[in-house]
């Protein structure tokens, strides 16, 4: 029987094919501009110049090119023909955005457009290319109405960290950026962005130097964490290095590259699929698993809240309401009624079953427990 080749094997006769072709696609040139692209262009630079974030100054363009798009596709390429009645038709096309998950986007999702489509808008008023701004009364979404985030049991996640084949590197590297991401709850862009002075291995750490919002912080690496760091730099990043030896991104991709936000997260959806888990997610899953598992095992909520590198403790405080365990686990132990020293009601499942500690994605929903995953 034909030996079948090793993912580093398929990956390093891609990198030889892209070479013998002549390396990336050359870009698309540029057509010439409408007046809205050309005001997009002037909002885009604006921001750059008050030193928005890269991660940000790309959603808030990409969202308002997004509109710029629809406009020429409806023969309106200048901004005086913008209009309350245009935007609503825009508006009403949005909700029907269908993802690749076969879904229409989420009401976080519509929020998150609409607001960037109206801060161009209000970029425009400013220098009195529109006369008003038609979204300037939509109101997005209130924090305290944000869904609970999906969050894998500690079993679950502990397959999902154990799917790599390890006997290949690239089995290697990927559950080395696995243990890194449970380890630290770091962000993908943030797992991308790291660089290897950025280890501090000898300290149990490791420097997150470009973090949201350009925020730096310094986060613990458990041992597992490390081990598996060892063993990628020791013996696999020189192989996906190549032609860059110098290259001082830690994680590489097959081409010597780094990764982007997209292919590292299907990298985990990879392995979320070889275990069988069916929610959608991939990165974050990993970081809503950390916050809640530590939370879980007693850590103070200001402790997660520096960990993950939230500004504000309201953000980190969801978690209180997915730790269900240690929630029922506290009121047993502190809750005058807490211990059944009565009859107790024999339909009442919690006094005799254990609360389970699954896959949780809203207070409401059924919970998934790992020996009934679908496939």
């Amino acid at each position: 029987m034909k030996k079948q080749p090793t993912r580093l094997e398929n990956t390093l006769r891609m990198r030889a094919w892209r070479d013998r072709k002549g390396g990336l696609k050359p870009p698309i040139p540029p057509r010439d501009p409408s007046v809205l692209e050309h005001w997009l262009e002037k909002w885009r630079q604006s921001m750059a110049e008050r030193g928005t974030a890269h991660a940000t100054l790309v959603t808030q363009t990409d969202h308002a090119r997004h509109f710029v798009r629809w406009c020429h596709a409806k023969g309106y390429r200048d901004p005086s023909w913008i209009s309350a009645g245009l935007v609503q038709a825009w508006l009403t096309d949005l909700e029907s955005v269908i993802t690749i998950w076969g879904t229409p986007l989420t009401r976080s999702s519509l929020d998150g457009r609409i607001g960037c489509v109206r801060r161009f808008f209000g970029y425009l008023c400013e220098y009195r290319a529109i006369p008003w701004n038609p979204l300037a009364s939509h109101c997005g979404r209130s924090r305290l109405s944000r869904p609970l985030p999906v969050v894998l049991d500690e079993q679950t996640t502990l397959d999902l960290i154990e799917a790599p084949d390890t006997s290949d590197p690239v089995g290697v590297r990927d559950r080395a950026m696995l243990e890194v991401l449970y380890s630290t709850g770091m962000r993908r862009c943030e797992l991308a962005t790291l660089r290897v002075r950025d280890l501090r291995l000898d300290c149990r750490t490791v420097l997150v130097a470009q973090g949201k919002g350009g925020k730096s912080r310094m986060v613990p690496l458990g041992p597992q964490a490390r081990l598996w760091l060892k063993r990628y730099l020791n013996d696999v990043r020189d192989l996906l290095a190549g032609k860059d030896p110098n290259c001082e991104v830690l994680f590489l991709t097959g081409y010597g590259e780094g990764f982007s936000l997209g292919s590292i997260g299907h990298v985990v959806r990879r392995y979320l699929d070889a275990i069988g888990m069916p929610c959608h997610g991939g990165c974050h899953l990993l970081r809503h698993a950390c916050a809640t598992h530590m939370l879980d095992h007693g850590a103070d909520l200001r402790v997660i809240q520096e960990l993950l590198g939230h500004s504000r403790l309201d953000t980190t405080a969801i978690y209180t309401h997915v730790s269900n365990e240690r929630l029922c686990k506290i009121h047993a132990e502190c809750h005058p009624r807490g211990h059944a020293v009565g009859p107790c009601d024999p339909e009442d499942d919690h006094a005799t079953a254990p609360v389970p500690v699954a896959i949780r994605r809203d207070a409401k929903a059924p919970v998934l427990d790992k020996g009934k995953r679908a496939v």
